[in-house]
C-alpha cells in the first residue's frame, strides 16, 4: 500500500521525526498518527465524561423541582387525554 505525500514541509517534518526517534520514515509516520489518534480519542472520551456529569447535575436539579410524590401513570393519562382517549 502506498501513501504519496506531495508537501515539502511534511516531508521535512517526517524526515526530522524519523531521525530524532531512530525509526524509518514509515514507522515514524505510523507512530505519530497512532499517538495523535489516541490523543483525539482520549479528548473525545473526556468530553463525553464531562457532558455526562453536566447532564447528571441537570437531572438532579430537575428532580428537585418535580412535585412530590410524583403523579401516577393514571393521573398523567387523565391530565393528557380526555375520556375518549384523545389528547387534550
Amino acid at each position: 500500500m502506498q501513501l504519496n505525500i506531495k508537501d515539502a514541509e511534511t516531508h521535512r517534518l517526517v524526515s526530522e521525526l524519523s531521525q530524532e526517534i531512530g525509526l524509518s520514515k514509515a514507522s515514524a509516520v505510523k507512530e505519530a498518527v497512532r499517538e495523535k489518534l489516541q490523543r483525539v480519542k482520549n479528548a473525545r472520551d473526556a468530553d463525553v465524561t464531562r457532558r455526562l456529569a453536566e447532564l447528571r447535575v441537570l437531572t438532579a436539579q430537575i428532580r428537585e423541582r418535580l412535585p412530590k410524590p410524583l403523579p401516577t401513570q393514571q393521573e398523567l393519562d387523565d391530565w393528557m387525554y380526555d375520556e375518549d382517549g384523545l389528547p387534550r
